[in-house]
């Protein structure tokens, strides 16, 4: 299952919420996908990366975190 990680990029985003999210779902044995651009924050987790556009495709779910809402 294709899962990816969509986090704000505003400059207040928590990304221990999202690193925790993408942890949980690779325990799960999801593959985890992330933006190329937030990568350093998913450094120590398996996960996969690329821009935003290349991210989404074929994904079965589109987790986002940050923002306003």
């Amino acid at each position: 299952m294709k899962v990816v990680i969509y986090a704000s990029m505003m400059k207040d985003t928590d990304f221990s919420v999202s690193h925790d999210v993408a942890a949980q779902l690779g325990e799960w044995g999801a593959e985890v996908w992330v933006d190329e651009q937030h990568a350093e924050h998913y450094r120590d987790l398996p996960v996969f990366t690329a821009p935003p556009a290349d991210c989404c495709k074929d994904a079965q779910f589109v987790v986002s975190v940050g923002g306003d809402g």
